[in-house]
């Protein structure tokens, strides 16, 4: 179930993760867990619609020069800033 929620959603999740995760969920419904994958996947959105603070971080994929993660205000590469 929690690989037909994820679709095609990229993450690193192992079977055994996946294993893992239907232990802790037994007795859950379908739609439960639909719920519980799309609050996970969305929760990414939500800590930078929060964020007061973003610092530059090098790009993995190397397509921009840096991109912007949140952090703490009391971070040294913090910039006041809101995702806005």
């Amino acid at each position: 179930m929690f690989k037909i929620h994820i679709g095609s959603t990229p993450h690193n999740l192992s079977d055994k993760d996946f294993k893992e995760l239907a232990a802790h969920t037994d007795g859950y419904s379908g739609a439960d867990l639909s719920i519980l994958v799309r609050d996970a996947l969305y929760e990414p959105v939500r800590t930078c619609q929060l964020a007061t603070h973003f610092k530059k971080v090098p790009d993995p994929a190397q397509k921009m020069d840096y991109l912007y993660e949140p952090c703490s205000p009391g971070d040294p590469a913090a910039e006041a800033m809101t995702l806005m």
